[in-house]
């Protein structure tokens, strides 16, 4: 393929590993990480990291043939050198980046750059256009002579760990040039080196200033500024030079005034907010009282082009603006929000609360236009929450306000003290969603005090009504599978199931598990299973042997037979030619069900004596 067909995404990352390692060996994985530095390979480097192998070897031609070691050069068939046997023979020096220079970097359309903050991390970007060997931060941004990506469309610069980012941010215009039309900044945070309002407004501000072209505009940043509210940097983005420009923002400790501020922008289209103020304290007041953090006024036509609201509640403590001073900014004539996620900490989120933000959801949301929705506690199930301390009481949390919303497609909830989604709630879910393609109702507390789940009937109920359902994430007793049901009650599953997730589900036989989902699902959708203390060598099995009846390597028969053969601890199959069939007779299909419900009556029988 041509040079010119080329418009990749650049990506430059520090190999922070190269600065402990004697020798480097271009194996494939590295191959993208080749480091371009004119200091030994043994300090700091900058590497030029490609997403594809082919958009790799351009750079690679431009080089001279020389650098490479011949020996231990290795071709394909096709007469290509194999790249990842080549070792350099000597460091790359300042004429390789200028060829470099030359050659790619007008071609270059995205980028995105990964920094560590470390001084030597754009020395290679400063060499090639400059004849300055000076550290980092002892270089002055004047004496670029030359733009290095005058080309560059779009432009993402991630500041990774801890550092001065400020040495980042001046450098920025000089990377790109008029006709940079998007670009993203993300900045985590330090706790000893805090970026400031002032740096973040300087550098964005020089930045649009000289790239006229600039339409999209994103900024992601946490709690590391000061820790303080962003609100002179949330003014700014209020002001004519900006508002038309933001497309996406990622931020915290945000006042009201802030919010207000944010709410006229026209063009927002997405809004991330974390260490927000805990949902349980709007309520604690005196809603009918002036709090300015209770009653809010907005008006009709905020977030005129908000189509995704992401908002977490980390901080219990903080007293800013919650998630439901958020709400009261949507109308539902003028909303365009399409997906919604709310996360709450189980400390400052009780159930009734979690009931108002549903029906804030219900009457501030448009209903034709919502179509995710995720709310609860500990929706990624990163955290192990443990209720021993307090006593459990399971209540029931009302979903009704919800089914209002006819063109959902991807619903996920989770509030801890809230029980499962099931019997009529579940049969309002399905008649009101019927287009629903993903369903999350994990059960994410510790398996040992969380014996409330759903159980099988409600599974198959699921799948043979929402009939666009993909992927599906419950938490499921699996010990009350019902064998003993009439064969004219057994559906064929009609949904185009991708996967099945169990989170902390509940099963003791792996053969009754296996039986069960082989019989009730076809073709087999794949098999996820997620935390829990229990039965964990049991679902390793399960996921395995499903696996393979997928890739083809397993018949249903035999998958049967190594669930048997595992269970009796006799381990797998070695050779199934050694094997009867059990099941069916000679001429019909196996039925994997006939037999083992009477097995398990006479099982329990023997217990009951």
């Amino acid at each position: 393929m041509a040079l010119q067909q080329f418009s990749t995404e650049l990506h430059l990352l520090v190999a922070h590993h190269l600065s402990t390692t004697e020798s480097v060996k271009l194996r494939r994985r590295d191959l993208r990480a080749m480091a371009l530095t004119s200091q030994a390979w043994r300090r700091p480097a900058a590497e030029l990291l490609w997403r594809e192998i082919d958009s790799f070897e351009p750079i690679l031609q431009c080089l001279p043939d020389e650098i490479w070691a011949q020996e231990g050069d290795q071709f394909h068939a096709n007469g290509k050198l194999d790249w990842n046997s080549r070792v350099p023979s000597r460091r790359i020096c300042r004429e390789d980046l200028a060829r470099f220079d030359d050659v790619y970097k007008n071609l270059v359309k995205s980028l995105t750059i990964t920094a560590w903050p470390r001084r030597m991390t754009l020395e290679h970007l400063t060499t090639a256009v400059m004849h300055s060997r000076d550290p980092l931060h002892d270089l002055n941004p004047r004496q670029f002579r030359d733009i290095l990506f005058p080309d560059l469309r779009f432009f993402s610069f991630s500041c990774v760990n801890s550092g001065e980012a400020s040495d980042y941010l001046r450098y920025l215009p000089h990377l790109v040039g008029r006709a940079l039309q998007g670009l993203e900044f993300f900045y985590p945070g330090s706790a000893t080196v805090p970026l400031t309002e002032v740096t973040l407004s300087e550098a964005f501000a020089e930045i649009t200033t000289s790239c006229p072209s600039l339409k999209l505009l994103s900024l992601s940043t946490h709690l590391d500024l000061a820790h303080r509210p962003l609100s002179r940097l949330v003014r700014e983005f209020a002001t004519k030079d900006w508002r038309h420009r933001l497309r996406k923002l990622e931020l915290a400790s945000l006042t009201n005034t802030d919010i207000e501020c944010l709410s006229t922008l026209p063009n927002l289209h997405v809004l991330r907010l974390s260490n927000l103020g805990p949902l349980n304290y709007i309520y604690e007041c005196d809603l009918n009282a002036d709090w300015e953090w209770c009653v809010l006024r907005p008006r009709d036509s905020a977030f005129p082009g908000l189509k995704e609201l992401h908002v977490e509640t980390i901080h219990p403590q903080d007293d800013s603006p919650n998630i439901m001073a958020l709400l009261q900014y949507l109308s539902p004539e003028n909303s365009a929000l399409n997906s919604l996620y709310l996360q709450s900490d189980p400390s400052c989120s009780s159930l009734a609360a979690w009931s108002r933000v549903i029906a804030a959801i219900a009457a501030h949301c448009n209903t034709n236009s919502l179509t995710s929705l995720a709310f609860g506690n500990n929706l990624a199930g990163e955290i192990r929450y443990s209720y021993d301390d307090r006593p459990i009481q399971w209540k029931r949390l009302d979903l009704t306000p919800l089914f209002k919303f006819c063109n959902m497609r991807d619903f996920c909830h989770h509030v801890a003290d809230a029980q499962p989604v099931r019997g009529g709630d579940l049969r309002k879910m399905a008649s009101a969603w019927p287009e629903l393609g993903r369903l999350q109702l994990p059960r994410w507390a510790d398996p040992r005090v969380d014996s409330d789940r759903m159980d099988c009937n409600n599974l198959l109920y699921l799948v043979n009504t929402l009939l666009h359902l993909s992927s599906l994430t419950v938490s499921v007793d699996m010990d009350e599978i019902p064998f003993g049901m009439d064969e004219a009650h057994i559906k064929p599953i009609l949904a185009p199931l991708e996967s099945i997730e169990f989170v902390n589900s509940e099963v003791s036989s792996l053969v009754v598990f296996m039986e069960f989902y082989v019989s009730f699902f076809q073709p087999l959708p794949e098999l996820i299973q997620t935390m829990g203390f229990e039965e964990i060598d049991l679902w390793e099995e399960a996921v395995k042997i499903v696996r393979e009846i997928r890739e083809g390597d397993l018949d249903i028969r035999n998958a049967i037979l190594d669930a048997v053969y595992w269970e009796t601890g006799e381990g797998r199959r070695v050779d199934e030619a050694s094997f009867e069939p059990v099941y069916g007779r000679e001429g019909e299909e196996p039925n994997p069900l006939e037999g083992r419900h009477d097995d398990r009556r006479e099982e329990e029988e023997e217990e009951d004596q």
